[in-house]
């Protein structure tokens, strides 16, 4: 029997484009939990999840025109960490599921090839994992998961849904302050986690009368600022911040649906004090956070590929113009900032868990942020071997006088 195959959506071709040794495309939810990981246990939650999440047993597969995704009857193993964080899964050339679940000590990590869903997606599935894997480790309840969709449902491809077809003049993205200096050889990606307590970083923001987000956009920004050449500061430093679209149209996609914010602050015109930089990102946010802008950016978009012509080219031109325009869009970027949000668990089952984490592939600078219980984790990911945009945003953190626990993937470094 022909297995059942999707299309890929409009953020996974880009994704699948982009894929380098240097760009994996991956992503990484991690869970501390309060004992140490039993593997065979762990083994058990992941089957007993995928059971519940069946649009996860798929592979990427090559045709004439697109790729696309096909269920598989692979099995998956958990395993324990070895490999880099967020390293090259090898989906593209290797018929392989496009997830893993390791462990390592008291840690339990799921990583994501960005082609199969978008953080909201992973987190889901994610928490389903820690949920059953705590109950069989404690011999408590199984907590019911309940999924309000249907299979179709999560299926779905919303981009498509929602590509109102109008006729958009693409914007030619100018160039961004770039991050420079020398980067790790073999494509190491170094990873320095800060965790703070949750409540005093909204006092922070609710001083400013801002969000965190907003808050910890202005921190990258100056941070940035304070640690590029002057030739760098000339040009404008520009922040992308990724927004969850289920939350402006209604959808139930397990699969990616999020769109783009730009923010961006030029050293040339502004101050360069906290105070003008979070009320020029707080004034952007106002003008793209609502439906008619983010329609507006997916119809230009995802345009392209609704064209008649680029249906009928082969997929290695397709992908090799997808890759330039992957590229050029690049050029516009400086940083990332990317914020999941709060973090749940059934109330008896949290007690068994110390914090959880977010981190993803980059090859500029990313933070990633999520919030569990009354922790909120930013995890910076650079593949520079400098650490001082790193040092110079925990410092303002400190200066705030907020505690900060810092670990790190690379050798010890005071910071």
């Amino acid at each position: 029997m022909k297995n059942n195959w999707t299309a890929l959506d409009h953020a996974a071709k880009i994704f699948v484009a982009g894929t380098e040794k240097t760009e994996t495309q991956v992503f990484r939810f991690s869970c501390e939990l309060r004992q140490d990981v039993k593997r065979a246990l762990l083994q058990s939650a992941l089957e007993s999840t995928l059971e519940l999440f069946p649009s996860y047993r798929v592979v990427l597969k090559k045709g004439f025109f697109w790729y696309y995704l096909e269920e598989s009857d692979i099995k998956t193993t958990v395993e324990p960490e070895t490999r880099r964080v967020c390293g090259d899964m090898r989906c593209t050339r290797t018929k392989k599921l496009l997830f893993e679940v390791t462990y390592f000590n008291k840690r339990v990590n799921l990583e994501v090839y960005h082609v199969l869903s978008d953080g909201t997606s992973a987190i889901l599935f994610f928490k389903t994992l820690i949920s059953k894997y705590i109950s069989l480790a404690e011999d408590l309840p199984m907590p019911k998961t309940t999924i309000d969709a249907s299979l179709s449902q999560r299926k779905d491809d919303s981009y498509d849904k929602y590509y109102s077809g109008e006729k958009i003049k693409r914007s030619e993205p100018s160039p961004a302050c770039r991050l420079q200096g020398f980067k790790y050889s073999e494509n190491f990606l170094r990873n320095i986690t800060g965790r703070l307590p949750s409540y005093k970083i909204y006092m922070l923001a609710k001083k400013y009368d801002v969000t965190v987000t907003v808050l910890i956009c202005a921190f990258v920004i100056r941070a940035i600022g304070e640690n590029v050449t002057a030739r760098e500061r000339k040009k404008p430093i520009v922040l992308s911040v990724p927004v969850n679209l289920r939350s402006y149209f209604p959808s139930a996609s397990a699969r990616n649906f999020f769109g783009a914010m730009y923010v961006s602050y030029h050293w040339k015109t502004g101050s360069g004090n906290l105070e003008d930089i979070i009320a020029s990102v707080q004034r952007q946010f106002n003008e793209s956070l609502n439906a008619d802008f983010l329609s507006r950016q997916m119809d230009e978009q995802s345009q392209a590929e609704h064209n008649i012509f680029a249906k009928m080219a082969p997929l290695f031109l397709k992908t090799f113009i997808l890759r330039i325009i992957y590229k050029r869009n690049l050029r516009g970027i400086t940083a990332t900032v990317s914020n999941v949000g709060k973090i749940k668990l059934d109330p008896e089952l949290e007690p068994y868990v110390k914090a959880f984490d977010v981190c993803a592939s980059t090859c500029k600078f990313q933070a990633s942020i999520c919030t569990f219980d009354n922790l909120l984790s930013v995890s910076c990911t650079n593949p520079h071997i400098s650490s001082d945009i790193e040092k110079a945003f925990f410092r303002m953190l400190t200066d705030e006088e907020i505690e900060v626990d810092i670990s790190s993937n690379a050798m010890e470094e005071k910071m």
